[in-house]
C-alpha cells in the first residue's frame, strides 16, 4: 500500500467516524425527546391519580358527614320521644297526686 492509499483510507475512516458521531448525536437528541415525553406522560398519570384520590376522599368525607348528620337526627328524635314519655309520666303523676290530695281533702282517704 502506498501512502496515498493509506491517506485515502484514513480519510474514509474519518468520514465514517464523523457520520457515526452525527448519527449518535441525532439518536441522543431523539432519546432525550422520548425521555422527556415519558416524563410528561408520567406526570400526567400521577396528576390524574392524585385527582382521583382527592375526588374519592371528598366523596368519602361527604358520605361520612351525611351519616353523622343522620345519626344526630336519630339521636334527636329518640331524645324527643324520651322527653315526651317523661312529660306524659310527669303529667300522669301530677294528676294522680292532685287526685290523691283532693280525695284526702274531701275525706275520701283516711289518714
Amino acid at each position: 500500500m502506498t501512502t496515498i492509499s493509506l491517506v485515502h483510507i484514513l480519510k474514509n475512516i474519518k468520514e465514517v467516524e464523523s457520520l457515526l458521531i452525527s448519527d449518535l448525536d441525532k439518536t441522543n437528541v431523539e432519546v432525550n425527546k422520548k425521555i422527556e415525553q415519558a416524563r410528561e406522560k408520567a406526570r400526567k398519570i400521577i396528576d390524574d391519580v392524585i385527582q382521583k384520590i382527592e375526588t374519592e376522599r371528598k366523596e368519602i368525607q361527604k358520605n361520612s358527614e351525611i351519616e353523622i348528620k343522620n345519626k344526630l337526627i336519630e339521636i334527636d328524635i329518640t331524645t324527643q320521644k324520651i322527653l315526651n314519655e317523661l312529660e306524659e309520666k310527669a303529667k300522669s303523676n301530677k294528676d294522680a297526686a292532685i287526685n290523691f290530695i283532693l280525695k284526702y281533702i274531701f275525706g275520701e282517704i283516711n289518714a
